[in-house]
């Protein structure tokens, strides 16, 4: 963002693009990966560092709830499977 200066066209795109969001397709692997880089990245501008180790927390929050959410499916798999005569 401009401090003081003339505003330009970054200026205007940033502040366009701040409150929109996408939406991403990772493995897990890949989502743990960006993260941990995001976290060790040295980021000299205070806001894009704030806002990397939020991004970074939520891609981590995500990778916990999705390796849960596989820990109670497979575990209530073979709970199921328990119950079955002959397994």
């Amino acid at each position: 963002m401009a401090t003081g200066g003339p505003i330009t066209l970054a200026d205007v795109l940033a502040e366009q693009v701040v409150d929109d969001h996408l939406d991403v397709y990772l493995s897990v692997e890949e989502a743990e990966s960006l993260a941990d880089t995001a976290e060790s990245a040295a980021i000299p501008d205070k806001r894009k560092a704030a806002v990397v180790r939020q991004a970074a927390g939520q891609i981590r929050l995500l990778v916990g709830q999705v390796r849960e959410a596989r820990g109670r499916a497979e575990t209530d798999v073979d709970r199921a499977a328990s119950l079955r005569p002959g397994f």
